[in-house]
Formats: structure tokens, sequence, C-alpha cells
């Protein structure tokens, strides 16, 4: 099957999604089964059938017109296998009524194809689903193998992302929910024939869109001329309202009804060089192990001038040897 036909395939399973998620104005989230109360008490298994997925760190307000927050999107991967993933973040209210496509999103790739540090780059338009943002770029209006993501078997792997809301933004309660559309991996670093790709939606983040906070008073001069208070004139501390105002959190984010979707399985879109990109995320990880090893055991880089010292030592060593050796010599002759 050509590659674009199966691209398009896997935006049409985000798409069916999209269109199951708006049941009773209610945003549906997909998570692991959770055994009913009534079920005996049993060890954690060691395995599950699907990744984890969450939305970290997500402030509970964000003020319209304001600075982006940042937050994360975890993957967690307690699979029996590695596995691919898309990533993809929607944002809305009870009623499924926010346009996304005004809300300032970017993202740092984790994974970036150059070995780098992660810049930020702008979430772009799933292709077929425009109120869904997709964390990776775009190759000829399609899905881009260059944003699909690897975490290797019990690994975790976060992707920082931050938003913004323009001033006319609607305020009140939201919810972020990341989507992973991912499929499991082989020993070859693929998919193996005749597995379907899964579309996945973790656990949702709610929040509160919120007005921007007022300008506090300036304490230049008034426009009439008018002298700034003294010092002497200033009151001795707050007053209570602004002591009040001060110790008063942030409101908490308000929750609303969410449902589980069905999943949906469809091919994932080819990727030549997903064999490849699997082998350098795990000598990667191999590589970020044996440095942490060696840090916690004093070895590494850092070892260097301990064993420059170590030589210098040595070299001493030997020439107050030479120097008794021939002193001993002369008291003999």
């Amino acid at each position: 099957m050509p590659a674009t036909i199966r691209r398009r395939l896997a935006v049409g399973a985000i798409a069916t999604i999209a269109s199951s998620v708006a049941l009773n104005g209610n945003y549906m989230a997909l998570a692991a089964p959770v055994p009913s109360s009534s079920s005996s008490p049993a060890a954690p298994a060691a395995v599950a059938e699907v990744p984890g997925l969450t939305v970290d760190g997500l402030p509970s307000s964000i003020p319209v017109g304001a600075a982006p927050a940042e937050f994360t999107l975890t993957v967690t991967n307690h699979t029996a296998a590695d596995l691919a993933l898309y990533a993809l973040l929607h944002v809305s209210n009870e009623g499924d009524s926010l346009d996304n496509t005004a809300i300032s999103l970017d993202y740092q790739n984790p994974q970036p194809i150059a070995p780098a540090t992660p810049s930020w780059a702008a979430a772009t338009e799933a292709p077929g689903l425009d109120n869904y943002r997709l964390l990776g770029p775009l190759d000829g209006g399609e899905v881009s193998p260059a944003g699909r993501l690897v975490v290797t078997q019990g690994a975790t792997l976060s992707i920082k992302v931050r938003i913004a809301f323009p001033k006319d933004f609607p305020l009140g309660p939201a919810v972020a929910v990341f989507l992973g559309y991912w499929a499991p991996l082989n020993a070859e670093g693929e998919v193996p024939e005749g597995v379907q790709g899964t579309v996945l939606a973790g656990t949702p983040g709610f929040f509160s869109v919120v007005a921007a906070p007022k300008p506090s008073p300036s304490a230049s001069p008034s426009a009439s001329g008018s002298p700034s208070p003294s010092a002497s004139d200033a009151s001795p501390g707050p007053t209570q309202s602004t002591a009040t105002k001060a110790a008063t959190p942030p409101p908490a984010a308000v929750t609303f009804p969410v449902q589980p979707p069905k999943p949906i399985t469809l091919p994932m879109p080819a990727d030549a060089g997903l064999k490849a990109k699997v082998a350098a995320v795990k000598a990667r990880t191999t590589a970020t192990k044996s440095s942490a090893a060696l840090a916690t055991t004093g070895g590494g880089s850092d070892a260097t001038p301990i064993a420059i010292a170590g030589a210098a030592v040595l070299a001493a060593g030997a020439g107050t040897l030479v120097l008794l050796r021939r002193r001993k010599s002369g008291a003999h002759s």
C-alpha cells in the first residue's frame, strides 16, 4: 500500500476518534482498564497492554494574552515491546467548542534527527483534522516520519510543550488531552507485518482559561503633577485587603465528566528509516546509562585530572628513587 494512502488512513483513524469523542458534549479519554472495587486485590502486572499517556505540570489556570505556559506530555512504555508513536494534543471545553487553531502551541522534539539540544517548533494542524494539533512536522501535507517517536520497553519519554491563548479566547474550564497513535515494534525495530496502529487518548489534564490580571497601580506621579506620597506618609504595611489578595491561591481547575472511547486500529504510516531510528535511540540510551554509571563511580572524563596528578606523583617518586641510589653509590666509592 502506498505510503501516502497509509498516512491518510492513519489520519482517518484520529478523525474517527474525534467524531466519537464529542458524545453528549463531553470529551472522552481512553485509559487502561481499571478493576472494579468488588474484584480481589492482585499484585501489579509487570507489563500492560497499552502505554501510559499523561499531561504533567499543567498550571491550574492560564491567563489569556499572557506568556506561554509550559508543561510536559509523558509517555510511559510499560508494555512488553518497544513502540513507535505520533503525538497529538487537543484542547477542549465541556461543549467541545474551542478553536484549537487560535491557540499558540509549541513543542520540543525529544528525539531530533541530529543529536542536538531540542529547540521549540510550532505544532502543525493534523491533515483532515483541523481541531487537533500534531506535535511533529508535515511532509507534502501529510504526516512526516520525522515526527514519529520511539519509546523503548520500560522507558519514559517526555515532550515539553508550551501553550498560550489570545486575548479574545473564551474563558472558562478546559481540558488538554494527549493522544498517541502508536504500534509495537519487533526485535528488528519494525512494525510487524499485519500489526495495526492504535489511536489512544491518555489521562486528561484539566485547567481554566482566565482573564488577564489587571496591571498594578503605578508609583509614578499622576498626570496632575501631584507628588507621590513620601515614605513617612506610607502605611506601615499592606492593608488587610492587599494581604488577603496576596494570600489567595490560584483557583483550582474545574473538571467535567469524561468517558473512554473505543480504541481504533489502522495501519501505521510507512517509515523506511524507522529501524535506524530505533537503533539510534537504543544507542543513545545505552550511552546515557554508561555516563550515569561513570558519574556515580567517579570515572569518565572527569577522571582525567586525577590521572594526570597520579602520573606526576609516580614521576616524582621515580626521581627520588634514582637520587637515593646515586647517593648510596657515592657513599660506597
